[in-house]
C-alpha cells in the first residue's frame, strides 16, 4: 500500500508506506474476509471497491481462503483504523 500520493515502482522494491520487509504481504496479495454483520449490498459495495483497487495498483486483494493465516478482517466499528502492513494472523478493520 502507498501513501502520499504515490503508487511508487513495485518492480524497483520503491516502497512510501513499509520499510519493514517482513511488514510486507507476499507478492502484494492481501487475503480478506467481510464481517456477516454488513447487509450484503455493503459486502458487496466493498468487494467491488477492493478489486478496483487491485486494478490500479500493485496490490491484490483476494478473498481468503482456509490456507491463510494472515488476512485482513473487515467489521463495523467506531470508525475505521488498522496498523499498515501485515502484522500476523487477523488485522481487524
Amino acid at each position: 500500500m502507498f501513501l502520499n500520493g504515490g503508487a511508487g515502482d513495485a518492480h524497483r522494491g520503491w516502497y512510501n508506506a513499509i520499510k519493514n520487509r517482513h511488514q510486507l504481504w507476499p507478492n502484494g496479495r492481501i487475503p480478506y474476509t467481510i464481517s456477516s454483520q454488513y447487509s450484503s449490498y455493503s459486502r458487496s459495495q466493498i468487494a467491488a471497491s477492493m478489486q478496483e483497487y487491485s486494478l490500479h495498483t500493485c496490490i491484490k486483494w483476494v478473498p481468503k481462503t482456509n490456507n491463510d493465516v494472515n488476512y485482513v478482517y473487515i467489521f463495523p466499528d467506531r470508525g475505521c483504523y488498522s496498523m499498515v502492513g501485515k502484522i500476523g494472523e487477523s488485522r481487524r478493520v
